[in-house]
């Protein structure tokens, strides 16, 4: 009977060929194919101009992972589980699963090593140039990180609004919200509430579109700018959601700074973003962060750290609200 202890270790050891199962399914289109229902392996084999053996050895690891099902007569379905690899699923992952399988991550991953033995971004070593001027420079590469980020914020909106009550703000403020997604869906929830969308010039601007075109976007002001120079004045409330993570901690306190001296008195601040939990538990958060590590120059935080940093911007810390998913909710007020 093998060692309970070795076998966990060998599918942490093996993690990653799931993770390219489901990239392969993407990439093939297979949950797409099968929406309309089951089919034959020699009808997904042509559908999606595969070599029928090989598709059969992939389709049965899918099943295996609960992705599709093989049904009696041999043809295939889709689970509920493969229904959130589908591109217009309402909780689609099919864009996280192509980005984290993609040549560009897997190749920063492989870095780790050299990142943690120099201190240097691996991502920067191998393509000479920032992640964020890559995506930019390799449209084809920046699409596909900005539907990643989308389908990761299609589960996490929701369980944010429900793990924290927004209704007591007149005016809210995001910053650095990009096309407004969040923003937008906390209006939704609170009529009665009219919201800010700040960010640099060039996103504000590709996010007028968004904004206009959904139901609330009536109530939400899109205003283009700089973090580090201003936020606008006047909402009650103030957002950040994933934003801190991508400064280090000096350029992180000139932002809180310029939204404590926006902040009127009773106003309140919201860091949103996945909190380090404390040693040897296990935390999903850990290995994002060294995600982070190998794409940038900057990570996550844990509570501590992100106390130290809003009391340097003369902020307090109110509370900590967890959600039903990797991000927190940090309420902090300015101190008296």
């Amino acid at each position: 009977m093998q060692d309970p202890i070795r076998r966990e270790l060998m599918e942490m050891i093996q993690g990653g060929w799931v993770a390219h199962c489901l990239g392969a399914a993407c990439r093939l289109a297979l949950p797409e194919r099968l929406e309309g229902g089951a089919l034959s392996l020699a009808e997904l084999a042509e559908a999606v101009s595969a070599q029928e053996r090989n598709l059969a050895r992939l389709m049965r690891a899918l099943a295996g992972l609960g992705l599709v099902r093989r049904l009696e007569d041999d043809r295939y379905e889709l689970s509920e589980k493969g229904q959130l690899l589908r591109a217009e699923h309402p909780l689609s992952l099919r864009g996280f699963a192509l980005l984290a399988t993609s040549p560009e991550i897997q190749n920063a991953w492989g870095g780790l090593t050299f990142g943690v033995q120099s201190g240097e971004v691996a991502f920067e070593r191998i393509y000479e140039k920032s992640f964020t001027d890559y995506a930019g420079d390799n449209p084809e590469f920046g699409r596909l990180v900005e539907q990643a980020l989308r389908d990761k914020d299609r589960g996490t909106v929701a369980a944010l609004l429900t793990a924290y009550d927004f209704s007591p703000f007149q005016t809210i403020a995001d910053l650095g919200g990009g096309e407004g997604h969040l923003l937008l869906c906390v209006l939704a929830k609170n009529f009665n509430a009219r919201g800010i969308l700040f960010d640099l010039p060039d996103v504000a601007e590709k996010a007028k579109a968004a904004v206009s075109e959904h139901p609330t976007g009536s109530r939400c002001r899109v205003v283009g700018g700089d973090c580090f120079q201003a936020v606008p004045r006047g909402a009650d409330l103030y957002l950040m959601k994933s934003f801190l993570n991508l400064w280090e901690d000096a350029a992180a306190v000139t932002v809180l700074n310029n939204c404590r001296r926006a902040m009127a008195p009773g106003s309140r601040l919201l860091i949103i973003e996945p909190i380090l939990l404390p040693p040897n538990r296990p935390d999903p958060a850990k290995l994002a962060d060294l995600q982070l590590m190998v794409l940038q120059k900057t990570g996550l935080r844990d509570w501590d750290q992100i106390e130290a940093l809003l009391g340097q911007a003369g902020f307090e810390a109110l509370e900590l609200y967890p959600s039903d998913s990797e991000f927190s909710i940090i309420e902090a007020q300015p101190m008296v």
